[in-house]
């Protein structure tokens, strides 16, 4: 038969472990509340410009270079609702955030192509078209935003780049565009 035996606070010659303890929990909470702290976010507006070593590439062959701290997502084609894709937004490890920031690049199905709007550009040196959209923010629950949608094709195959944001922009920011700028497409070798 198993006796428990009653452990004294003072039983380690005169230290009170429970003071120990507790004084133990507060410096481990510390550390990780310092760490956390430590940890560096991803900026709305990246505040280095792209670096090759952070590009993204999807199995269809096209690619995008991710932005320091942020991070990315790739979709697949086996996913029915929704085409391939390479989603980005900042990493945040402080507070959930209530309104995301993102970039993404899909390779869009012919059929879902709609350019009604849109203005013609150029990107990369050929064809394109693009469309910014703003709204004014009222109060708190409903923040100003702009979300710009680049639509384009490399050799027949059809891309949208979208960014959005939760804030007062009336034009691309200049270090967005450098980043959507990275965009490249590579043909899949038959197989």
């Amino acid at each position: 038969m198993f006796v428990a035996a009653r452990i004294s606070p003072t039983f380690c010659h005169g230290i009170d472990v429970r003071r120990i303890a507790i004084a133990s929990l507060f410096i481990l909470a510390f550390i990780a509340a310092a760490w956390l702290l430590a940890q560096d976010d991803g900026r709305d507006i990246p505040s280095e410009p792209p670096r090759e070593s952070n590009r993204i590439v999807h199995p269809n062959g096209f690619s995008i270079i991710n932005p320091n701290n942020w991070k990315s997502k790739l979709i697949l084609a086996s996913d029915p609702y929704m085409p391939p894709t390479i989603a980005i937004s900042p990493r945040s490890t402080r507070v959930t955030r209530r309104y995301g920031v993102s970039l993404s690049v899909t390779q869009l199905p012919e059929d879902r192509v709609d350019i009604e709007g849109f203005r013609h550009s150029e990107f990369q040196g050929q064809p394109a078209h693009e469309h910014i959209t703003t709204r004014d923010g009222s109060f708190m629950d409903d923040p100003p935003a702009m979300s710009y949608t680049l639509c384009f094709q490399r050799e027949g195959i059809w891309f949208e780049i979208r960014y959005s944001i939760f804030d007062s922009y009336d034009d691309l920011p200049d270090m967005i565009e450098s980043y959507i700028a990275t965009f490249r497409y590579t043909k899949k070798a038959e197989q």
